[in-house]
């Protein structure tokens, strides 16, 4: 009965968009910009569908997550342009580069149309996945073979931060203790030694499997606190070293997430909280740590009210104003791709260090260089998204069609995690590679998504192969 209810949901798209669309041109015309406020709301009601007519709630599923990211990234930046919050300054600074508001319409109407054809990519199927491995048939863990492999990904990951730091040229100077590392303005010469970043990140696969452990395992708790204390503190320093606030506030997302589903979908909502927080004040101190010149003479504040304020004055995530930069800076100053950024995953993998003249391989860096006029590798990347990504490589066919097969792709990976989310095995390699792709997707480009993803999931796989008990 579901499949046939989605089906039609979904037809009534086509009257539904169009209706919006004769609108919107008629409250344009009476409401200066006033497209900035009806836009986005009505972009909300469309990604809402899945949502509202899903039979169970599951606030960590990966559609809840573009739900999420589109209210920071469409309907609250576009408040904030819309009614110049804090100040104009910081408006046109940031989203509009000395633009009209009303440069923002086209990019707004690609993005309505690129969700909805999103959204009707994720409707239009209930298919999934057969897995027939043996990590996705058998739950249990081998005790000896669990600690052994914890034991050697905290030796590896702390290795590689060893090695990284010494890369770096030290551990820090009290003016850049959370900076950007491997920056250069020269294309050879910029050096983020990907393979000992890889190294680290085993850190955080320990910390998830560890968590998991400690959640429906009853034996050797001690150990593995250690352990976990360890993995945490190996990569939260990390990140804080490399300035990924991000990366620190999803890490404690997934946490959450992962005592979630492995509890029965039940929320810890007092341990949520406490992190939501904790988060917050890392987040706001992060960002101010990132421009302090002067440690001794800086007053730093934690201000809470504020601390989403550097998530909401950027253009990371699925945003309007970078989309409509984009476009218009096509063909003028980029040429349309023809899918070339869509494959640059089979030669990322290449350290620069082997081979100093390879292409640009991060299309942020392309983006952040030719249209928001960064000056260096490794820092300044803008993120196109996926709708402005695929606006550049196939114009507006690129659009239609992409979105749709993405959407189609999304609903497969949450059919087939579903169906195997009673396997802990399941619930660890959905948090960790799969509950943020749709906001990826959405909010980075292509390649980046599929080596972020790969870079973690086959290193888990092969763990869970290690660990898993051959017996059913």
């Amino acid at each position: 009965m579901e499949p046939n209810l989605s089906l039609i949901k979904s037809r009534l798209f086509f009257p539904l968009s169009l209706s919006i669309t004769c609108l919107s041109g008629i409250v344009y015309f009476f409401f200066e910009d006033f497209f900035l406020i009806f836009f986005p709301f009505c972009i909300l009601l469309l990604i809402a569908v899945p949502l509202i007519i899903r039979p169970k709630t599951d606030i960590f599923s990966i559609w809840s997550w573009i739900f999420y990211s589109s209210i920071l990234g469409i309907l609250i930046r576009c408040l904030y342009i819309y009614f110049e919050i804090p100040d104009f300054n910081a408006i046109d600074a940031v989203f509009l580069y000395g633009k009209p508001k009303s440069f923002l319409l086209p990019a707004m109407v690609l993005v309505f149309f690129g969700v909805f054809m999103l959204v009707l990519g994720y409707l239009s199927t209930n298919s999934r996945l057969k897995l027939n491995s043996r990590i996705f048939i058998n739950r249990k863990w081998n005790k000896k073979a669990f600690f052994i492999t914890s034991s050697m990904l905290i030796l590896i990951s702390i290795s590689g931060l060893f090695l990284f730091i010494n890369a770096q040229g030290g551990l820090f100077s009290i003016e850049s203790i959370s900076s950007y590392r491997g920056v250069s303005d020269n294309l050879s010469e910029a050096s983020p030694h990907a393979y000992l970043r890889l190294l680290v990140s085993f850190s955080g696969i320990n910390l998830f499997l560890l968590t998991a452990w400690l959640i429906k395992c009853d034996e050797m708790k001690l150990i593995a606190y250690l352990f976990w204390l360890i993995s945490f503190l190996t990569f939260v320093f990390f990140n804080f070293y490399i300035s990924q606030r991000a990366a620190i506030v999803f890490m404690l997302v997934q946490l959450t997430a992962l005592s979630y589903y492995l509890k029965g979908f039940k929320l810890p909502k007092l341990k949520f909280a406490v992190g939501i927080i904790f988060a917050l004040i890392i987040f706001q101190l992060m960002s101010i740590l990132r421009n302090v010149r002067d440690v001794e003479s800086e007053e730093v504040k934690l201000n809470i009210s504020k601390a989403l304020e550097p998530a909401i004055l950027t253009t990371n995530m699925i945003d309007i104003s970078k989309t409509a930069h984009i476009m218009d800076a096509i063909p003028s100053k980029m040429d349309y791709e023809y899918g070339a950024t869509l494959v640059t995953v089979f030669i990322a993998w290449i350290p620069r260090e082997f081979w100093p003249d390879k292409p640009v391989t991060n299309v942020d860096n392309t983006i952040g260089i030719k249209v928001f006029g960064a000056t260096t590798y490794g820092s300044g990347g803008v993120p196109p998204g996926l709708i402005a990504e695929l606006f550049w490589n196939f114009w507006i066919p690129g659009v239609i069609i992409g979105c749709y097969l993405i959407g189609l792709l999304l609903k497969i990976i949450n059919q087939t995690i579903l169906s195997n989310i009673a396997n802990p095995n399941m619930v660890i390699i959905y948090v960790v590679n799969f509950m943020f792709i749709g906001l990826s997707f959405v909010g980075s480009s292509f390649s980046s998504v599929l080596i972020g993803i790969l870079q973690t999931l086959i290193p888990m796989i092969l763990i869970l192969n290690i660990i898993t008990e051959k017996g059913k």
